[in-house]
């Protein structure tokens, strides 16, 4: 037999809506992708799911009575306006997700998934065009692919409409049938499964039930629970879909000798079942898979489906699945390598915990108050404190006074002994000149105002956090370095910005770090503002080098 494998998607510049710059890779056997709402779990199964499928020549229905195929018109709306006339009137380029398929273990065939209109009827639609675009043929002749043509992979979508409750629905659009049509190996097939994941459905295959609702593409093989199939629950009717979806491949692999195995996608795979049934599905489907050549690629929100796959779970590292996490929801991007514990505690937006701080060597000098103390360790940094240690042979032994800006600078003037010590004031701080000229008086980094005046350490923290979940995408180094620590946007939002903080006030603004101080300190964010800011930090250094050399020479 033939063999196609979808292997991934990637989403480039311009990215196509929030997806950009990343590639999902997916699994030979079973897929779960996993993340928050709005993260754009949807729009990947949608894309996926467009660019295969047969064709109505083929003559091979499922046993929902349509062709093996998914369109994402009937999917996702594309945004006729928006999406696509104003970019095309803006001569903005288009977004161009590009699919990637393995023909028969060694061929690579490449899908665009390109965006055109039909102005005559106001829609936008996507398309599958190969890339390059031009009629593609397999290496042993056994597939080929029209440049503008679907890959010849048989293709069900299962979307939420299955779970359309029939007891909800009018009485009169409801259409249970007697279905005489299913084949002996599918009844039974669909009964076992229902039975496999729900045992106590107790389904028998000895009368198969069509059970649709007029004006909707619901419709399902019920098989026979005992009593009438209008009365099953919502997970049942799900399962339901499921078992007749997978038996349509089991048909199709039957019925026809060129079948190249199939693509089954299911949006919220685990909608309306209880965790232990969630368990047992994941394990069916795993084996119906394996038995029907099947790819399954499901999103979900159930941890208990996450878990059924990781390999952390009960999952097993050398099966061909995979569990894909989503995060953030403000910049999506893939989680690289979580456990199943951080995908867990992401999902609840649980914060990571970060490696054990290190031990550090305290160093001399005098400072406004904790919140300064704090800024100068995470400016300057152990390195730094070191060299200076060892190139002048002394001790800086940092020191929060809980004094006034104003009373730190003149102590300078007030004892000679003080000149001996540094002083260390912030960003917003005034420094009269002659206390300038003593040498040992320094002013924090920070940031500065519309009037260019310097900021505190409390404003110049919050205001740069807002400002990267105000705008994700303008800090690229700020969110890789968030990423690594396994922090999204949604965290800062969540434990640092929300709440009425009045930063412009002094007192505010210092109850708000007091609130924040320990995630602050936990997760080093005024260490990586320092990292971003290496103009105002470099300076700060150089100045620390200078006056350091100066005292030290004083204590001589």
């Amino acid at each position: 037999m033939p063999s196609i494998k979808v292997k991934n998607i990637s989403f480039g510049d311009p990215p196509f809506r929030k997806l950009g710059g990343m590639t999902i890779e997916f699994a030979n056997r079973m897929t779960v992708i996993a993340g928050h709402n709005g993260i754009g779990k949807s729009t990947i199964m949608a894309l996926v799911a467009n660019n295969s499928g047969l064709t109505r020549r083929d003559k091979h229905t499922s046993l929902f009575g349509r062709t093996f195929q998914a369109n994402l018109f009937e999917i996702a709306h594309v945004d006729y306006f928006r999406e696509y006339l104003d970019p095309k009137a803006q001569d903005r380029e288009l977004p161009e997700p590009l699919v990637e398929y393995l023909v028969n273990d060694t061929d690579r065939l490449v899908k665009a998934c390109s965006m055109t209109g039909r102005a005559q009827l106001r829609k936008a639609r996507v398309v599958s065009r190969n890339a390059p675009h031009a009629d593609f043929v397999s290496g042993d002749l056994s597939i080929s692919v029209g440049k503008d043509a679907k890959v010849p992979l048989p293709t069900i979508y299962l979307g939420m409409i299955r779970m359309f409750p029939v007891g909800e629905a009018n009485p009169n659009w409801v259409q249970p049938t007697h279905d005489k049509s299913v084949a002996a190996e599918e009844a039974k097939f669909i009964s076992d499964f229902v039975n496999e994941v729900v045992p106590g459905s107790k389904a028998r295959s000895d009368h198969m039930t069509s059970l649709g609702i007029r004006g909707t593409k619901k419709l399902a093989k019920q098989p026979n629970y005992g009593h009438d199939a209008r009365c099953i629950s919502l997970g049942q009717d799900s399962l339901g879909n499921i078992a007749t979806a997978l038996a349509s491949f089991q048909r199709l692999k039957r019925e026809w000798p060129e079948y190249p195995g199939g693509l089954l996608v299911i949006d919220e795979v685990d909608a309306g079942l209880h965790p232990h049934a969630q368990a047992k599905l994941v394990k069916s489907l795993k084996s119906a898979a394996k038995k029907l050549d099947l790819q399954i690629i499901a999103t979900t929100h159930s941890a208990h489906i996450v878990e059924a796959v990781h390999p952390e779970g009960a999952g097993d590292a050398r099966a061909p699945d995979a569990v894909v996490y989503m995060k953030d929801t403000r910049a999506p991007s893939v989680a690289v390598d979580y456990s199943l514990q951080e995908i867990l505690d992401d999902m609840s937006l649980k914060l990571p915990q970060p490696p054990a701080r290190p031990e550090r060597k305290a160093l001399k000098l005098y400072l406004e108050d904790a919140e300064a103390l704090f800024v100068f360790n995470a400016v300057v940094g152990l390195g730094l404190k070191r060299s200076l240690a060892a190139k002048y042979g002394v001790a800086l032994r940092p020191i929060a006074l809980g004094v006034g800006c104003d009373s730190l600078v003149g102590l300078s003037g007030r004892d000679k002994d003080f000149e001996k010590a540094l002083m260390v004031v912030d960003a917003d701080a005034s420094v009269p000149k002659h206390a300038a000229n003593r040498g040992n008086v320094l002013k924090l980094p920070g940031a500065v105002d519309a009037a260019g005046k310097g900021m505190n350490p409390e404003r110049t923290l919050h205001q740069w956090i807002d400002a990267i979940v105000a705008n994700p995408n303008h800090h690229p180094n700020v969110m890789r370095a968030l990423s690594d620590k396994r922090l999204t946007t949604d965290h800062l939002h969540e434990n640092l910005l929300e709440g009425n903080w009045s930063m412009a006030n002094r007192d505010a603004a210092k109850t708000w770090w007091r609130n924040k101080r320990s995630l602050i300190r936990q997760y080093k964010l005024f260490e990586l503002w320092a990292s971003v800011h290496d103009n105002e930090v470099q300076q700060f250094c150089q100045q620390l080098d200078a006056a350091v050399g100066l005292v030290a020479g004083r204590l001589k």
